[in-house]
């Protein structure tokens, strides 16, 4: 289990619940679904941790790209 304060949490949350609100309205927005996962991992064991090879991903990185699901190695090697 990776480790982020409330504070980080609460951080990333506010910046998610701000994205989503900027995007309610839009039709056929698909990433509105992909922030409502992001949230709901927000508050989960996993948060933090990539899904393909299990390192944490650093909280600078989630800062700047909210709907990770990897760490930025893994990232590279799909493009």
């Amino acid at each position: 289990m990776h480790y982020f304060t409330i504070e980080q949490r609460e951080t990333l949350q506010q910046l998610l619940e701000s994205r989503a609100r900027a995007l309610r309205g839009v039709p056929g927005n698909t990433e509105l679904r992909e922030i409502d996962a992001a949230l709901k991992r927000l508050h989960s064991a996993d948060c933090g941790l990539c899904a393909d090879c299990g390192a944490e991903i650093p909280y600078t990185y989630l800062q700047a790209h909210l709907l990770a699901l990897r760490c930025a190695a893994c990232e590279a090697k799909r493009v």
